[in-house]
């Protein structure tokens, strides 16, 4: 087995192919786009890294078939010591599991960094985070990773132990209390002046992106693998997003003409992409599935304002969104939220009163570097492969 630096077409196109050849026969995995992930090595947009700070791999083994990938992060920008690898993917081969993760990890030792964190991917505000540990027989939503349950035995055997814990809950709407307790804070918000919710607007993109980076960099700025996200960021993952979003579920809170939060939610496009599988007239079938027979909401983000996080105005979002699903039935029956974080006391509380249910978890995963040395993780029994 040999390791090839992603640094030309031949090994960057098999970086993005690979996974379609591991998960060509697992029934829930659903491809990302080519160009979402692309979009994560742009340096040029980039407020997480420059072009030294991220480094990717392909393995190969003697036959030169690809085996496996990673990518390593560092964020110069933060005077953290941790170091980030994530896009792991790799055949059912510990040798070759430890080959990768031992190059990203070394990569991060070399550049000062103590620890690091496994697998984050700090550069989206979609594609996210996790190991997925429980939930494999479900279709996993958009921007959430998918992977053969064995990658949790690589991790923790290479010496990662778990860090943060992360919940995908469920909730049917058909079935969806709505609490006294939260119609109360909505009321007082939305008879407030002062307060105003609008619809997303996608002939303002640009502006509404801006509102959103400011909401989203105050809220989440204390929160465990937060990273700043640009305004041009945001608006080019929503203009790639553009045909899937729905204006009427997505939701910004104003106060005094000043945005104060925001309650991102999409049609599910994992399942349209699933039913409308590959070939000549994918995207013909895409587009119908989008239109005409998406039943799933995916709750991607709802984030309001420090100060404004005990007023009502989360609330008020909710009501709003479920007030406009009261009224449209047929267009969705089922709530997939985000990831939920250990610690997120307020959202579990939230999710629990509207009698959500933990579908999926994902562990965070974290190891020290300061005594890593080249080799010493790479079991001696292993065998290479030779296939």
């Amino acid at each position: 087995m040999h390791i090839l630096k992603v640094d030309e077409k031949y090994s960057e196109s098999e970086f993005y192919e690979f996974p379609a050849r591991l998960y060509q026969n697992d029934d829930h995995w659903v491809p990302t786009k080519l160009e979402e992930v692309e979009r994560i090595f742009n340096t040029d947009s980039s407020t997480f890294f420059e072009r030294d700070d991220v480094c990717r791999w392909i393995l190969q083994n003697y036959r030169g078939a690809t085996i496996g990938r990673i990518a390593a992060f560092v964020n110069k920008k933060e005077t953290s010591e941790t170091g980030f690898l994530g896009f792991f993917e790799c055949i059912d081969h510990e040798t070759a599991a430890f080959k990768l993760l031992e190059e990203g990890a070394l990569w991060l030792k070399e550049r000062g960094m103590t620890t690091v964190n496994a697998p984050v991917n700090p550069t989206s505000l979609f594609l996210k985070s996790g190991l997925l540990t429980e939930g494999f027989d479900e279709l996993p939503a958009y921007g959430s990773n998918y992977h053969p349950a064995y990658y949790q035995q690589f991790f923790e055997t290479f010496g990662f132990q778990q860090y943060l814990r992360q919940r995908i809950y469920h909730l049917d709407f058909q079935t969806l209390p709505f609490p006294r307790a939260i119609k109360e804070k909505a009321k007082l918000v939305m008879e407030n002046k002062d307060f105003r919710i609008d619809r997303f607007n996608k002939e303002k993109l640009e502006p509404l992106a801006k509102d959103i980076a400011v909401v989203y960099n105050r809220t989440w700025s204390k929160t465990p693998f937060y990273h700043e996200l640009s305004a041009q960021q945001i608006q080019t993952e929503l203009q790639e997003l553009l045909p899937w979003i729905d204006e009427d579920i997505f939701l910004l809170a104003y106060y005094r003409d000043q945005p104060i939060g925001f309650f991102f939610n999409l049609p599910d496009i994992n399942q349209a992409r699933k039913r409308a599988g590959n070939g000549l007239f994918s995207k013909v079938r895409e587009a119908y599935y989008r239109k005409r027979k998406h039943k799933h909401l995916l709750s991607v983000s709802l984030g309001v304002l420090p100060e404004f996080q005990q007023r009502g105005v989360a609330s008020a979002l909710i009501k709003s969104l479920l007030d406009f699903l009261s009224k449209h039935e047929v267009r969705y029956d089922k709530i997939e939220t985000n990831r939920v974080g250990e610690g997120q006391v307020a959202v579990e509380y939230l999710l629990q009163q509207f009698k959500g249910k933990p579908r999926q978890y994902y562990w965070i995963y974290q190891k020290s570097l300061l005594a890593m040395k080249r080799g010493e993780s790479i079991s001696q029994n292993s065998t290479l492969l030779k296939r």
